[in-house]
């Protein structure tokens, strides 16, 4: 039974490391945008680019906090309680908690810059479409002003 208290802490270990190495890639992948920020004045994502992006990270942030079982003790300790304490030892020396309060933490300030680029690209898209309805505003301008000449020319004719 202590070999199997031991093996469940260093299983939810590898699988916290597993989940380490993805945001891992996740962290290079995105480390990117801040300089381009930083450079361009812009990034060249698409929207679509930022979505698939932001799903990455809630599919890992709902794995290590709601699939998997890092977060979770193992049913046979509720029948075994003097085992707790060592699992609860074992969880302590190889850092879960905090590994996994660390990765949440990295997911949020991720997530943070995705929100504000995918707000940037909202906001691009609106001033867009501002700038049409300024444009056919204008143009209904015009055209009206050219019908009011037109008729002021041919009542002047008609006279």
């Amino acid at each position: 039974m202590i070999k199997l208290t031991i093996s469940h802490g260093i299983a939810q270990s590898a699988k916290l490391a597993y989940f380490e190495n993805v945001m891992e890639q996740e962290i290079q992948q995105t480390s990117v945008l801040p300089k381009m920020m930083a450079k361009y004045g812009e990034v060249k994502l698409t929207r679509d680019d930022v979505v698939k992006v932001v799903g990455r990270l809630f599919r890992l942030r709902m794995n290590v906090n709601l699939v998997s079982n890092v977060l979770d003790t193992p049913e046979i300790f509720w029948s075994e309680p003097e085992l707790q304490g060592l699992y609860n030892a074992i969880r302590g020396y190889l850092e879960i908690s905090q590994r996994v309060k660390l990765l949440n933490t990295r997911t949020g300030v991720i997530s943070d810059l995705l929100d504000m680029l995918s707000d940037h690209l909202h906001g691009s898209q609106h001033t867009m479409m501002t700038r049409i309805v300024i444009y056919l505003i204008v143009i209904t301008c015009i055209v009206a002003g050219a019908e009011v000449y037109v008729k002021t020319l041919l009542e002047k004719a008609v006279k």
